[in-house]
């Protein structure tokens, strides 16, 4: 069904009280606790980034060894580098994934890594 003519395509306008900011003293939010790191954090964060590191050490060690020992240069090593550094970035989306299947299949979930509001 197309609209009529006399129906409006954009919402009414609604402005927003916008009080004027002061930059002598910090917001209320900068003055809270920092948190204390807790020994789940540490598993979460392993968990996320061990994977993946571990996957893209394996793949840049089996490309150095599948290049001439001794004789790589370094053009050849700067394109290992930074394949490793997309495959570290590939796993880690990838291991982010199966954590999160993994989280929701046992019911875990990782509050300690998700800041209070």
């Amino acid at each position: 069904m197309a609209a009529s003519c006399d129906t409006p395509m954009m919402p009414p306008e609604a402005p927003l009280a916008m009080p004027a900011q002061t930059f002598e003293s910090a917001p209320h939010m900068a003055r809270r606790p920092i948190p204390r790191a807790r020994r789940t954090d540490l598993l979460w964060r392993i968990g996320a980034f061990g994977p993946a590191v571990a996957l893209a050490m394996s793949l840049m060690l089996g490309l150095a060894w599948w290049l001439p020992r001794g004789n790589a240069t370094w053009g050849e090593v700067v394109v290992v580098l930074l394949i490793g550094t997309t495959f570290v970035w590939v796993t880690l989306s990838i291991s982010a994934v199966a954590r999160r299947r993994c989280a929701a299949q046992w019911n875990l979930t990782p509050t300690s890594c998700i800041p209070s509001l």
